[in-house]
């Protein structure tokens, strides 16, 4: 449905005789709907709007939509303005389209398809765009396994030291996409096409498959790993103040980058089945490994001389270093690799 509300509404008087701003926006639009549709008990769920005073995304409050009350803002409106205001109203306009839905994951993936004209933090493109059935994917890795459950932020684009929530929605997305295709830096629009192929549906028994034995791998790490065992079952509440005590300690795997480490090797895990036909040993041997940032594990790839490091090479170094100590094959040994690098500077 395609609307308008004029310019002129922005510009009315604040104070005891009039409106403020947010509800003589609210009563035009509520004016316009009950003059264009009397879809009374349709829900609206979200709208965009293109203009520079108005937020391009957001959801209509609770007293625009209801009938009640759009008759009181409409009878307010008419009160407050004198004839040639009410003119103008229809002489000064912007387009506004209104979602009606009855599916909410419908409405969910209209919130995200808004984000082509307003751009939002990818964690809510990764919890909203369901066309891509990896984000689907994401949504119930997230509310099916115990360390992610309730303890991630699906709202910021970066996660504070002082938070209480474990990671952001678009590291699980992330972590997702290395465990599917292995390469964390994968195109977007490659990664849809791909994830399409190996999901197909959401529910099918393709989709299914992955989904359990990736909930497997990430509650078996988490049964393994002593700080993911301690946090995993922290009720919602003052208790979660201790995912912020953990990270302050310095856990790698409390980490964006700690997370691809984890992805990537169980990318290799489930790829090579005649390698690893028991890749769960593999997965619990995760909890051998010394996690914090000061261990020697990672010193010289994703550490160096104190700094963080997430980018291509210290990573993929980080990863051959854990695959070596939990005794997977490893793709380059990390000594050969330092040694070809002092011959090279040698030359």
């Amino acid at each position: 449905m395609l609307t308008s509300i004029p310019a002129s509404v922005a510009r009315l008087p604040a104070g005891d005789a009039c409106l403020d701003a947010d509800q003589r926006a609210g009563a035009f639009l509520s004016a316009t709907l009950l003059k264009r549709s009397m879809a009374a008990d349709s829900s609206t769920d979200c709208f965009t709007v293109a203009s520079r005073n108005v937020p391009a995304v957001g959801c209509l409050p609770k007293w625009v939509v209801e009938p009640p009350i759009w008759e009181m803002s409409v009878n307010t409106l008419a009160k407050q303005l004198d004839a040639d205001q009410l003119s103008d109203l229809d002489a000064q306009s912007m387009a506004v389209m209104i979602s009606f839905e009855t599916n909410p994951l419908q409405s969910h993936q209209d919130f995200a398809d808004a984000s082509r004209t307003k751009p939002l933090p990818p964690s809510l493109i990764a919890a909203y765009d369901l066309r891509n059935p990896a984000n689907a994917l994401v949504i119930d890795i997230i509310s099916e396994c115990p360390l992610f459950s309730g303890k991630i932020d699906s709202t910021s684009k970066t996660l504070s030291k002082k938070s209480n929530r474990l990671f952001l929605t678009n590291h699980i997305r992330q972590m997702v996409k290395t465990l599917l295709t292995g390469d964390p830096s994968l195109m977007d629009d490659l990664f849809v096409r791909k994830a399409s192929d190996l999901l197909g549906e959401r529910e099918s028994d393709q989709y299914n498959t992955e989904k359990e034995r990736i909930r497997e791998f990430i509650n078996i790490i988490t049964n393994n790993i002593l700080v993911f065992a301690e946090l995993a079952p922290l009720p919602e509440g003052r208790e979660r103040d201790l995912i912020s005590e953990r990270r302050s300690d310095g856990y790698i795997c409390m980490t964006a980058t700690g997370l691809l480490i984890l992805a990537k090797i169980g990318y290799e895990l489930f790829t090579h089945p005649k390698l690893y036909p028991d890749w769960q040993i593999y997965a619990a041997r995760f909890g051998e490994i010394d996690w914090r940032k000061t261990a020697t594990i990672w010193q010289n790839n994703i550490i160096n001389s104190g700094k963080s490091f997430s980018n291509k090479g210290p990573l993929n170094k980080a990863v051959e270093a854990v695959k070596a100590a939990i005794g997977m094959q490893v793709t380059r040994p990390p000594v050969q690799e330092e040694l070809t690098a002092v011959l090279s500077g040698a030359d």
